[in-house]
């Protein structure tokens, strides 16, 4: 991790030296992002990244998780339809738009988003984990239980947790 922060100073030459090239200003965002730096300033460089590059779902989707993460849950949502419209198998966005319905109590909207990352990557443990909180809270415990089997074979120590305390 430390090696991308170190990494700031080379992706502010290569934007010196080529200021349309979208992938420095996105990896600049995403390395002031493990710094901790401030929210303005990483969505300053993902916008940038945006604007060269239209079709930039990694982009979209790192802004909507910051996005996310500050609040700005109509925003986020908004990434996350854009990068569904620009790749529909783009597994990280349909999981995001999961956790952002989840924050937004829309438990069953949650699930059929956690339903097509997982359809896009069987093996992805963390999209297992959070459709068993939705169903959880849905009231559907042994499908939570059931997804938490699932997400505790592909090594998530979250859902080893959730079996313990409400599966037994």
């Amino acid at each position: 991790m430390h090696a991308i922060i170190e990494a700031i100073p080379w992706f502010d030459e290569a934007i010196k030296m080529d200021p349309s090239y979208s992938m420095a200003y996105y990896n600049r965002g995403r390395a002031l992002e493990k710094k901790g730096a401030d929210k303005e300033r990483i969505l300053a460089d993902y916008n940038q990244a945006i604007r060269l590059d239209t079709t930039f779902t990694q982009a979209y989707n790192s802004r909507g998780y910051l996005r996310w993460n500050h609040a700005d849950l109509e925003g986020a949502l908004e990434d996350c339809k854009q990068v569904i419209a620009i790749d529909p198998s783009y597994y990280e966005a349909w999981h995001l738009r999961g956790v952002i319905r989840m924050t937004l109590k829309e438990y069953d909207k949650a699930v059929s988003d956690y339903d097509q990352a997982i359809r896009l990557n069987p093996d992805y443990a963390q999209a297992f984990y959070n459709r068993g909180v939705a169903k959880y809270y849905m009231g559907d415990k042994p499908g939570a239980c059931a997804d938490w089997q699932v997400a505790r074979g592909l090594n998530s120590a979250a859902a080893e947790s959730a079996l313990r305390q409400f599966c037994n």
